[in-house]
């Protein structure tokens, strides 16, 4: 008898594991599609990203992406590939969402075009020193240059031309 309730109290547990974990995995999975979708619009309209890596550009497959989830679920980290004919790039995307369902799950699913996106940034090739050159997909193109930067700090210029172009 006990080793009989031992057996079905196991196999329970089995399934019970396995659904939560399958769970998660359908959290992840639709996280990932919403951000797929922001990613190929962004990338699409992005000249310099496109003159980078050509066209047309596709996202790389499901496994080589990363999905964190942090914050209770209100928060989302995603990495995933990008490829064009001439190189490749992986890009980094933050999200957040406000209030809904507690389960990411659940509000993935059913609410999965609410959420915000904060960051889009892509790491592309490789540029001055061996490290990618970095480029915000929520940009729509580089910041243009004052002539009397042009022999001044480059990046401090960018950095201004952003600021003017959000006041």
């Amino acid at each position: 008898m006990a080793v009989e309730l031992a057996r079905r109290g196991g196999g329970y547990g089995l399934v019970g594991v396995t659904m939560y974990y399958a769970w998660d995995a359908l959290g992840d999975a639709a996280i990932y599609l919403t951000t797929k979708r922001h990613v190929m619009d962004a990338a699409q309209s992005h000249n310099r990203l496109l003159s980078k890596l050509g066209t047309p550009v596709n996202a790389g497959p499901w496994y080589d992406s990363s999905v964190v989830i942090g914050r209770g679920g209100h928060t989302a980290s995603v990495t995933l590939p990008l490829k064009g004919p001439e190189r490749g790039s992986d890009v980094t995307v933050k999200l957040v969402r406000a209030g809904g369902f507690a389960s990411s799950t659940l509000f993935s699913l059913l609410q999965g075009d609410q959420w915000e996106v904060m960051l889009m940034d892509a790491a592309v090739g490789m540029g001055p020193g061996g490290r990618p050159v970095l480029m915000s997909l929520l940009e729509a193109e580089e910041p243009q240059l004052k002539a009397s930067d042009a022999h001044g700090n480059a990046a401090l210029a960018r950095r201004a031309a952003t600021v003017e172009r959000k006041q």
